[in-house]
């Protein structure tokens, strides 16, 4: 300090004891005492730091002008990949006791990917995996060679086990238990209790008092036979085993308690509420959904750890088949959540198909808001429900139709079949598996050319769960991508002509892109109807800018394809208005090919069948998918 060239660190003022206060002027003077104040403009190579979880720190903050504030976030998406990738290489050369080599980098990637995968696919994880020390323990549970599980529950599950059975051993440098082993199926038990208490009398805060823990531990053991003072004694040991062997239950500000993360909270309380009577939950459940902020996510869980931890799957199911039977929007879409949740194996598949029925009639209700008809596609589709006629194309006759602002008289000379769909998620990873991206015999020489410089091996968006949904439109895709599908389709319904509605006989057909006048001629019918549906505009018939005034405009994206029946066409076209532009094989001047259709984000004027706009044929965003014509 007196050679001016400190660091001190002064780690958890919030978890300093009774005399927070005093401790607090004793730090501001220690650096009055070796930090110059910057009024003054002398210089010092001495630094301090003080670290507190803000609960803490908000009853005696640091005040004194020297400090500079920081809050620490949760890790973002990309800081959780960059430790992944440190941490996994530093475990392989660790366990391996190998060399930094080609093949170590390639054992540590793989390990890496498996984490991120994980995340991905797991919201709840990915929120765990925000915290540097649940990251930790994650990776520590994967590197162990446990196969961490698809279902969040039982990771979390995992995660408890970890945190009550193996905390206090691995934290400890000898790998020896610091303090007693805890007895994991009744503590889980009781923390769930006490968790399922702080969401019903704290649901925001999450905090309970060391003296209101202590009566409700008092209660609990008093109601299981134990006398006065065994139960006193038996809270006292429970709190100074959770609190300081297991690192779960943590001092957030002065004898005030929570969990590490509110994610465990949800968790653990969504355990208690599994463990209620039946009867209990059918007036608990349609209650805690009215409050969805605070309770959805633990009604989950309860329902994911009755049926996949507990394996109580006939209680699930006799709750949800109740939610159903009552018809409300929100139950409905709740029990959507729930098998996405748990899977179809585990609810069977007698419920995932009363459920996908109730979903299907909530996303085709033209009188329901937009945003729950969406919701309902997207777990129709999540739970890998696809419409039986999802590949047919239909047959549109050759013949004259009237085309463009001014109903100008065409003629179509040839007979074409087109998609009755727009291309989806589910149909376009057929030609991902089939090795599309990497066979050049379906890209022209350019795009080919294209692809392999721009390193295109997948759609843009085909890692944003609800942009890549099984039954909405594909997008993030370019002119040559779609080209590209098409000619693979083409070899797929040589094979197999009656999956997509043609007769085996027909003989050959090319696949392609439709040009202005077959996609009009397909939308708007011979008569040249303003809309797929006539000439009179109603949002309600399609995915527009004007379905979704009065929205929530966060929730504003792609739908299932067949949700919008009233707005077909009367060649029977499922949304040729809105949802997504649609690419055309016709170009203008400039080689830049034209889209039809108008999308999600357009209002009215550029949902009329007769606008052409037009694109450069790299763009991959998220509103332009194609559907696809063939001809004889």
């Amino acid at each position: 300090l007196e050679q001016e060239k400190a660091i001190i660190l002064m780690d958890g003022l919030d978890e300093v004891g009774g005399n927070r206060g005093e401790v607090v002027v004793q730090v501001e003077n220690f650096v009055r005492a070796w930090i110059p104040d910057p009024s003054s403009k002398k210089t010092s190579g001495n630094r301090m730091i003080v670290t507190s979880r803000f609960v803490g720190y908000q009853d005696y903050p640091l005040t004194d002008p020297r400090w500079k504030k920081v809050a620490l976030n949760d890790w973002n998406t990309e800081e959780i990949e960059r430790f992944f990738t440190a941490f996994t290489l530093a475990s392989e050369l660790a366990w391996s006791g190998g060399e930094n080599n080609e093949n170590s980098q390639m054992l540590a990637d793989q390990e890496k990917n498996s984490l991120l995968r994980v995340i991905k696919n797991n919201q709840g994880i990915r929120r765990l995996s925000g915290n540097p020390l649940l990251a930790s323990l994650l990776a520590l549970i994967k590197r162990q060679g446990v196969t961490l599980p698809h279902r969040r529950v039982e990771l979390y599950n995992l995660y408890m086990g970890t945190l009550l059975r193996s905390w206090n051993r691995s934290r400890s440098l000898d790998k020896q238990p610091i303090g007693p082993e805890i007895d994991f199926s009744p503590t889980q038990k009781l923390l769930a209790k006490l968790a399922l208490h702080l969401r019903q009398t704290n649901p925001q805060g999450g905090l309970i008092s060391e003296d209101a823990m202590h009566d409700y531990l008092l209660n609990y053991y008093e109601d299981d036979g134990y006398s006065r003072k065994e139960a006193d004694e038996q809270s006292k040991f429970f709190l100074k085993s959770v609190h300081k062997y297991s690192n779960l239950l943590i001092e957030k500000g002065y004898r005030q308690y929570g969990f590490i993360h509110l994610t465990f909270e949800e968790y653990l309380a969504g355990f208690g509420l599994a463990l209620e009577r039946e009867k209990v939950l059918s007036e608990k459940i349609p209650e805690y959904l009215q409050q969805p902020k605070q309770w959805k996510e633990t009604l989950l869980l309860s329902l994911g750890v009755m049926s996949v931890v507990n394996t109580a799957t006939d209680k699930a199911n006799d709750l949800l088949e109740e939610l159903l039977d009552k018809g409300d929007v929100n139950y409905v879409l709740f029990a959507g959540e729930v098998l996405n949740d748990v899977g179809k194996s585990v609810l069977g598949n007698k419920m995932t198909r009363k459920i996908q029925k109730a979903l299907l009639e909530i996303g085709k209700n033209s009188a329901l808001d937009i945003g729950s008809r969406r919701k309902a596609g997207l777990f129709l589709g999540d739970s890998a429900w696809l419409p039986d006629d999802l590949d047919n194309l239909l047959l549109i006759r050759k013949g004259k139709f009237l085309v463009g602002d001014d109903k100008k008289n065409a003629e179509i000379k040839q007979d074409y079949w087109v998609g009755k769909y727009l291309v989806t998620n589910a149909q376009y990873k057929r030609f991902i598996e089939a090795k599309g991206y990497q066979n050049d015999e379906y890209w022209t020489d350019t795009a080919w050319e294209i692809k392999q410089k721009e390193n295109w091996q997948q759609p843009r968006f085909w890692e944003e769960h609800e942009l890549a949904n099984p039954l909405s439109p594909v997008v993030g895709i370019s002119w040559y991508e779609a080209n590209a599908y098409c000619c693979w389709l083409q070899t797929q319904i040589k094979e197999k002509p009656e999956q997509y509605g043609l007769d085996s006989k027909q003989g050959s057909v090319i696949c392609r892109l439709p040009s202005n006048d077959e996609w009009e001629c397909a939308a708007r019918g011979r008569k040249g109807n303003e809309y797929p549906w006539g000439d009179d505009f109603d949002a309600k018939k399609v995915n527009g800018a004007d379905s979704w005034k009065g929205s929530d405009d966060d929730s504003r994206g792609t739908t299932a394809v067949n949700l919008f029946k009233k707005g077909k066409s009367s060649n029977g076209l499922y949304d040729c208005s809105g949802n997504v532009w649609e690419w055309s094989r016709s170009l203008d001047s400039n080689d830049n090919p034209y889209i039809h259709g108008g999308s999600f984000y357009n209002l009215t004027s550029n949902l009329r069948c007769a606008i052409r706009d037009r694109n450069d044929p790299y763009y991959r965003i998220s509103d332009i998918g194609f559907r696809v014509v063939c001809s004889s």
